[in-house]
Protein backbone atom coordinates (compact mmCIF):
# COMPACT_ATOMS: atom_id res chain seq x y z
CA UNK A 1 0.00 0.00 0.00
CA UNK A 2 2.97 2.29 0.93
CA UNK A 3 4.29 1.19 -2.17
CA UNK A 4 1.33 2.29 -4.24
CA UNK A 5 0.96 6.04 -2.14
CA UNK A 6 4.35 6.47 -3.77
CA UNK A 7 3.28 5.62 -7.31
CA UNK A 8 0.09 7.66 -7.12
CA UNK A 9 2.16 10.80 -5.90
CA UNK A 10 4.83 10.38 -9.09
CA UNK A 11 2.54 9.71 -11.01
CA UNK A 12 -0.16 13.15 -10.26
CA UNK A 13 3.10 14.92 -10.31
CA UNK A 14 3.71 13.79 -13.97
CA UNK A 15 0.38 14.55 -14.85
CA UNK A 16 0.43 17.63 -13.51
CA UNK A 17 3.27 18.28 -15.84
CA UNK A 18 1.98 17.09 -19.44
CA UNK A 19 -1.11 19.35 -18.10
CA UNK A 20 -0.21 22.55 -17.01
CA UNK A 21 1.90 22.65 -20.50
CA UNK A 22 0.87 26.07 -22.02
CA UNK A 23 4.00 25.69 -24.73
CA UNK A 24 1.79 22.05 -25.57
CA UNK A 25 -1.28 24.40 -26.13
CA UNK A 26 1.03 26.67 -28.41
CA UNK A 27 2.08 24.13 -30.53
CA UNK A 28 -1.10 23.09 -31.63
CA UNK A 29 -3.38 25.94 -31.15
CA UNK A 30 -1.73 29.19 -33.07
CA UNK A 31 -5.15 30.49 -33.85
CA UNK A 32 -5.83 33.17 -31.15
CA UNK A 33 -9.68 32.11 -31.45
CA UNK A 34 -8.40 28.65 -30.78
CA UNK A 35 -6.42 29.91 -28.37
CA UNK A 36 -9.15 31.56 -26.61
CA UNK A 37 -11.51 28.53 -26.48
CA UNK A 38 -8.62 26.13 -25.44
CA UNK A 39 -8.20 28.63 -22.19
CA UNK A 40 -12.48 28.71 -21.47
CA UNK A 41 -11.75 25.08 -21.49
CA UNK A 42 -9.35 25.09 -18.98
CA UNK A 43 -10.74 27.94 -16.80
CA UNK A 44 -14.00 25.38 -16.49
CA UNK A 45 -12.07 22.09 -16.16
CA UNK A 46 -9.84 24.08 -13.37
CA UNK A 47 -12.64 25.52 -11.34
CA UNK A 48 -14.38 21.85 -10.97
CA UNK A 49 -11.25 20.77 -9.75
CA UNK A 50 -10.30 22.95 -7.51
CA UNK A 51 -13.56 22.23 -5.58
CA UNK A 52 -12.69 18.41 -5.51
CA UNK A 53 -9.16 19.27 -4.48
CA UNK A 54 -10.55 22.04 -1.94
CA UNK A 55 -13.52 19.07 -0.01
CA UNK A 56 -10.70 16.61 0.16
CA UNK A 57 -8.40 19.07 2.11
CA UNK A 58 -11.14 20.12 4.41
CA UNK A 59 -11.70 16.34 4.69
CA UNK A 60 -8.40 15.62 6.25
CA UNK A 61 -8.02 15.26 10.07
CA UNK A 62 -5.29 18.62 10.00
CA UNK A 63 -5.48 21.47 8.17
CA UNK A 64 -1.78 21.59 7.00
CA UNK A 65 -2.67 22.20 3.22
CA UNK A 66 -5.35 25.06 3.71
CA UNK A 67 -2.58 27.38 2.42
CA UNK A 68 -1.69 25.21 -0.61
CA UNK A 69 -5.24 25.25 -1.41
CA UNK A 70 -6.13 29.06 -0.98
CA UNK A 71 -2.79 29.61 -2.98
CA UNK A 72 -4.41 27.54 -6.11
CA UNK A 73 -7.67 28.98 -5.95
CA UNK A 74 -6.09 32.74 -5.90
CA UNK A 75 -3.62 31.38 -9.16
CA UNK A 76 -7.53 30.66 -10.47
CA UNK A 77 -8.32 34.57 -9.84
CA UNK A 78 -5.48 35.65 -11.56
CA UNK A 79 -5.74 33.14 -14.75
CA UNK A 80 -9.16 35.08 -15.42
CA UNK A 81 -8.30 38.47 -15.14
CA UNK A 82 -5.53 37.47 -17.69
CA UNK A 83 -8.36 36.22 -19.53
CA UNK A 84 -10.79 38.62 -19.29
CA UNK A 85 -7.91 40.88 -20.80
CA UNK A 86 -7.34 38.63 -23.79
CA UNK A 87 -4.06 37.71 -22.27
CA UNK A 88 -5.18 33.92 -23.22
CA UNK A 89 -1.32 32.75 -22.73
CA UNK A 90 -0.98 34.30 -19.51
CA UNK A 91 -4.24 32.76 -18.45
CA UNK A 92 -3.48 29.34 -19.60
CA UNK A 93 -0.15 29.74 -17.49
CA UNK A 94 -2.37 30.69 -14.08
CA UNK A 95 -4.80 28.09 -14.56
CA UNK A 96 -2.22 25.59 -15.07
CA UNK A 97 -0.41 26.49 -11.94
CA UNK A 98 -3.67 26.21 -10.02
CA UNK A 99 -4.12 23.33 -11.29
CA UNK A 100 -0.84 21.68 -10.50
CA UNK A 101 -0.87 23.13 -7.00
CA UNK A 102 -4.18 21.53 -6.10
CA UNK A 103 -2.80 18.03 -7.28
CA UNK A 104 0.09 18.86 -5.17
CA UNK A 105 -2.74 19.82 -2.31
CA UNK A 106 -3.98 16.59 -2.62
CA UNK A 107 -0.89 14.61 -2.22
CA UNK A 108 0.34 16.39 0.61
CA UNK A 109 -3.25 15.82 2.47
CA UNK A 110 -2.93 12.24 1.89
CA UNK A 111 0.63 11.65 2.46
CA UNK A 112 0.80 14.15 5.64
CA UNK A 113 3.53 11.71 7.50
CA UNK A 114 5.37 11.16 4.65
CA UNK A 115 8.31 12.88 4.33
CA UNK A 116 9.86 11.21 1.29
CA UNK A 117 6.58 11.90 -0.68
CA UNK A 118 6.37 15.59 0.53
CA UNK A 119 10.19 15.74 -0.76
CA UNK A 120 9.09 14.37 -4.07
CA UNK A 121 6.61 16.67 -4.16
CA UNK A 122 8.43 20.14 -3.46
CA UNK A 123 11.19 19.14 -5.87
CA UNK A 124 8.76 18.88 -8.93
CA UNK A 125 7.27 22.07 -7.88
CA UNK A 126 11.07 24.08 -8.01
CA UNK A 127 11.37 21.58 -11.64
CA UNK A 128 8.39 22.80 -12.87
CA UNK A 129 8.36 26.39 -11.49
CA UNK A 130 11.72 26.75 -13.22
CA UNK A 131 10.00 25.57 -16.86
CA UNK A 132 6.95 27.68 -16.63
CA UNK A 133 9.44 30.67 -15.76
CA UNK A 134 11.15 29.92 -18.63
CA UNK A 135 7.93 29.62 -20.61
CA UNK A 136 6.74 32.95 -19.73
CA UNK A 137 9.71 35.14 -20.25
CA UNK A 138 10.12 33.78 -23.73
CA UNK A 139 6.14 34.95 -24.40
CA UNK A 140 7.42 38.48 -22.68
CA UNK A 141 10.14 38.25 -25.44
CA UNK A 142 7.98 37.63 -28.42
CA UNK A 143 5.74 40.32 -27.79
CA UNK A 144 9.53 42.73 -26.95
CA UNK A 145 10.57 41.63 -30.71
CA UNK A 146 7.47 42.31 -32.44
CA UNK A 147 6.90 45.65 -30.68
CA UNK A 148 10.68 46.69 -30.89
CA UNK A 149 10.59 45.67 -34.94
CA UNK A 150 7.72 48.15 -35.06
CA UNK A 151 9.14 51.13 -34.12
CA UNK A 152 12.48 50.55 -35.49
CA UNK A 153 10.54 50.47 -38.94
CA UNK A 154 8.69 52.92 -38.54
CA UNK A 155 11.73 55.26 -37.35
CA UNK A 156 13.46 53.83 -40.34
CA UNK A 157 10.28 55.01 -42.66
CA UNK A 158 10.83 58.56 -41.27
CA UNK A 159 14.10 59.16 -42.01
CA UNK A 160 13.64 58.16 -45.09
CA UNK A 161 14.15 61.43 -47.93
CA UNK A 162 15.03 63.64 -44.49
CA UNK A 163 18.50 64.09 -42.76
CA UNK A 164 18.31 63.64 -38.83
CA UNK A 165 22.00 62.73 -38.03
CA UNK A 166 20.84 62.61 -34.10
CA UNK A 167 17.88 60.67 -34.86
CA UNK A 168 19.80 57.84 -37.05
CA UNK A 169 22.66 57.94 -34.24
CA UNK A 170 19.82 56.95 -31.98
CA UNK A 171 18.45 54.34 -34.44
CA UNK A 172 21.55 53.07 -35.14
CA UNK A 173 21.81 51.89 -31.13
CA UNK A 174 18.77 51.13 -31.07
CA UNK A 175 19.69 48.18 -33.53
CA UNK A 176 22.82 47.08 -31.65
CA UNK A 177 20.09 46.74 -28.78
CA UNK A 178 17.67 45.00 -30.23
CA UNK A 179 20.58 42.63 -32.27
CA UNK A 180 21.82 41.74 -28.47
CA UNK A 181 18.70 41.22 -27.10
CA UNK A 182 18.36 38.68 -29.95
CA UNK A 183 21.92 36.98 -29.30
CA UNK A 184 20.53 36.92 -25.56
CA UNK A 185 17.60 34.96 -26.62
CA UNK A 186 19.68 32.21 -28.60
CA UNK A 187 22.18 31.84 -25.88
CA UNK A 188 19.03 31.15 -23.25
CA UNK A 189 19.84 34.38 -21.24
CA UNK A 190 16.49 35.64 -20.76
CA UNK A 191 16.63 37.59 -18.23
CA UNK A 192 19.48 39.56 -20.57
CA UNK A 193 17.25 39.73 -23.51
CA UNK A 194 14.08 41.10 -21.87
CA UNK A 195 16.51 43.69 -20.24
CA UNK A 196 17.94 44.71 -24.18
CA UNK A 197 14.14 44.86 -25.68
CA UNK A 198 13.45 47.33 -23.21
CA UNK A 199 17.02 49.32 -23.73
CA UNK A 200 15.73 48.78 -27.88
CA UNK A 201 12.49 49.85 -27.11
CA UNK A 202 13.36 53.28 -25.29
CA UNK A 203 16.07 53.78 -28.17
CA UNK A 204 13.75 53.48 -30.76
CA UNK A 205 10.34 55.21 -29.56
CA UNK A 206 12.97 58.11 -28.62
CA UNK A 207 13.75 58.37 -32.28
CA UNK A 208 10.44 58.67 -33.52
CA UNK A 209 9.99 61.11 -30.99
CA UNK A 210 13.19 62.80 -31.80
CA UNK A 211 11.84 62.80 -35.65
CA UNK A 212 8.60 64.28 -34.99
CA UNK A 213 9.61 66.67 -32.70
CA UNK A 214 11.96 68.14 -35.62
CA UNK A 215 8.83 67.97 -38.16
CA UNK A 216 6.96 70.46 -35.09
CA UNK A 217 4.66 67.19 -33.62
CA UNK A 218 4.32 65.96 -29.95
CA UNK A 219 3.80 62.11 -29.98
CA UNK A 220 3.96 59.69 -26.79
CA UNK A 221 4.49 56.15 -26.31
CA UNK A 222 3.04 54.51 -23.54
CA UNK A 223 5.33 52.00 -21.36
CA UNK A 224 6.26 48.91 -23.17
CA UNK A 225 3.36 46.33 -22.82
CA UNK A 226 5.89 43.17 -23.14
CA UNK A 227 6.97 44.23 -19.94
CA UNK A 228 4.73 45.81 -17.75
CA UNK A 229 5.50 46.17 -14.56
CA UNK A 230 2.39 45.20 -12.46
CA UNK A 231 2.12 42.18 -14.52
CA UNK A 232 5.74 41.78 -13.57
CA UNK A 233 5.54 42.18 -9.90
CA UNK A 234 2.59 40.06 -9.78
CA UNK A 235 4.04 37.37 -11.26
CA UNK A 236 7.35 37.35 -8.98
CA UNK A 237 4.91 37.60 -6.05
CA UNK A 238 2.76 34.74 -7.28
CA UNK A 239 6.10 32.77 -7.39
CA UNK A 240 7.72 34.14 -3.96
CA UNK A 241 4.40 32.85 -2.67
CA UNK A 242 5.29 29.50 -4.14
CA UNK A 243 8.04 29.06 -2.75
CA UNK A 244 7.85 30.54 0.60
CA UNK A 245 5.18 27.79 1.56
CA UNK A 246 7.49 24.62 -0.08
CA UNK A 247 10.35 25.79 1.84
CA UNK A 248 8.78 26.65 5.61
CA UNK A 249 7.71 22.69 4.68
CA UNK A 250 11.38 22.09 4.14
CA UNK A 251 13.47 23.46 6.24
CA UNK A 252 14.10 22.34 9.82
CA UNK A 253 15.43 23.96 13.13
CA UNK A 254 18.52 21.37 12.89
CA UNK A 255 19.83 22.06 9.71
CA UNK A 256 21.75 25.93 10.70
CA UNK A 257 22.04 26.55 6.95
CA UNK A 258 18.64 26.06 5.20
CA UNK A 259 17.50 27.87 8.27
CA UNK A 260 19.75 31.34 7.84
CA UNK A 261 19.24 30.68 3.88
CA UNK A 262 15.07 30.94 4.88
CA UNK A 263 15.61 33.68 7.07
CA UNK A 264 17.07 35.90 4.82
CA UNK A 265 14.83 35.51 2.36
CA UNK A 266 11.93 36.12 4.36
CA UNK A 267 13.95 39.16 5.26
CA UNK A 268 14.09 39.70 0.81
CA UNK A 269 10.18 39.37 1.23
CA UNK A 270 9.45 41.55 3.93
CA UNK A 271 11.62 44.38 2.27
CA UNK A 272 9.88 43.89 -0.94
CA UNK A 273 6.53 44.13 0.50
CA UNK A 274 7.45 47.48 1.88
CA UNK A 275 8.20 48.81 -1.74
CA UNK A 276 5.21 47.40 -2.89
CA UNK A 277 3.43 49.70 -0.20
CA UNK A 278 5.45 52.66 -1.29
CA UNK A 279 4.98 51.64 -5.61
CA UNK A 280 8.18 51.35 -6.08
CA UNK A 281 7.38 48.32 -8.53
CA UNK A 282 10.83 47.76 -10.08
CA UNK A 283 12.60 47.67 -6.51
CA UNK A 284 9.86 45.29 -5.11
CA UNK A 285 10.24 42.87 -8.22
CA UNK A 286 14.27 42.74 -7.59
CA UNK A 287 13.42 42.33 -3.87
CA UNK A 288 11.11 39.26 -4.48
CA UNK A 289 13.92 38.12 -7.49
CA UNK A 290 16.35 37.70 -4.77
CA UNK A 291 14.10 36.71 -1.88
CA UNK A 292 12.84 33.38 -4.28
CA UNK A 293 16.26 32.71 -4.72
CA UNK A 294 17.08 32.58 -1.26
CA UNK A 295 14.21 30.10 -0.83
CA UNK A 296 15.23 28.04 -3.77
CA UNK A 297 18.81 27.36 -1.75
CA UNK A 298 17.30 26.91 1.22
CA UNK A 299 15.24 24.17 0.04
CA UNK A 300 18.34 22.81 -1.27
CA UNK A 301 20.75 23.01 1.46
CA UNK A 302 17.52 21.12 3.68
CA UNK A 303 17.48 18.19 0.66
CA UNK A 304 21.20 18.18 0.66
CA UNK A 305 21.68 17.79 4.88
CA UNK A 306 18.48 15.32 5.13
Amino acid sequence: MYRAMKVLAVMLVFFSAIFADPLSVRAVEKNGESLMKETENRIRSNEVFLKAARQIVEASSGKAWETIIKMAEKYHTEGIAHYNLKEYEFALEDINESTQTAIHAIILTKNSEDAEIRSIVIQEEMVLKEKHDKERKEVIIRKGIDEVEIFIRTAERLLQGNKNPEAERELDNAREAFKAAKLSLAGGQLDESISGLNKAYKLATQTVKGIKRAQGDIITFPKPAFSDEKQMLDYELKKNDSYVFFASQSVKEKNPVALKLLNAAKAAREDASKHIEAGDAPKATELLKTSTGLFIDAIKASSERQ
